[in-house]
């Protein structure tokens, strides 16, 4: 669920690109390559990562939803995460690892287990392991090159990688260089894709810094929109994480 939320909201559009029509772009440059490799100093760097994050989903047109994600990461090896909707109830439990991504439908006792290609066949943006870490602790989302220009915009800098056809941008405060929005914007002549992630709210601890607010928004056929509280926040060893499929769940079609 997530990772199609996040990565087909961009999918394949025989296109040209256009941008974001709030950017405001002024001539200004400033050194380009001070602020790429700031930027990549400032990577959140980590050895585990856990959260409990309080989710709301809100679409255009459906029904909203409120859940209980926890959260579990070791750096470079998995993403292990449980959702839990009212009463506490287990709705569903996910396990990336650096080749694949699982997922138990524990409410209709189904399961998937797909390689990345699967989630990116209609997209220009690469999805790996280290992309959804980056997303989950407030990184910049993908690599930026050193070369790259910087322009001014009304609420600080912005950074602007293309993929294909498909145009990633990295919006920077003037005052702190914190990363505060992402955004990978596709458009046709009839409507624009666009996928933004925004971040508040950083916190540091044991030296490690990360957001403790994010949204995520979507706007294709439909908008939809969540929002992430993250609570409990530690940087302490994970105990092992449990993922099985039990024998009586069925494939996904």
């Amino acid at each position: 669920m997530l990772a199609a939320t996040i990565f087909l909201a961009c999918k394949s559009h025989k296109s040209a690109i256009k941008t974001s029509p709030h950017d405001n772009v002024s001539n200004e440059i400033v050194h380009k390559n001070d602020l790429v490799q700031t930027l990549r100093k400032q990577q959140t760097q980590f050895e585990f990562f856990s959260a409990k994050i309080k989710i709301d989903f809100a679409q255009e047109r459906g029904k909203d939803v409120s859940f209980t994600l926890h959260l579990k990461m070791e750096s470079g090896k998995y993403i292990w995460m449980s959702a839990t909707a009212v009463l506490g109830i287990e709705a569903a439990r996910i396990y990336i690892s650096r080749d694949s991504i699982k997922i138990l439908d524990k409410l209709n006792k189904r399961y998937l287990t797909q390689s990345y290609s699967y989630f990116t066949r209609f997209s220009d943006v690469p999805l790996t392991l280290e992309v959804l870490q980056n997303l989950f602790v407030g990184n910049q989302i993908l690599e930026l090159d050193d070369t790259l220009k910087t322009d001014s915009v009304a609420s600080g800098y912005l950074l602007r990688r293309i993929l294909n056809k498909t145009l990633y941008q990295v919006y920077v405060t003037k005052s702190t260089n914190e990363i505060f929005l992402q955004e990978f914007v596709r458009a046709d002549s009839s409507q624009t894709n666009r996928l933004s992630v925004q971040y508040s709210e950083f916190h540091r601890t044991n030296n490690v810094r990360y957001a403790n607010k994010m949204s995520i928004k979507t706007e294709a056929k439909d908008i939809l929109m969540a929002t992430f509280d993250f609570q409990n926040v530690s940087l302490n060893p994970i105990d092992q994480v449990i993922f099985s499929i039990p024998a009586s769940y069925s494939p996904m079609e």
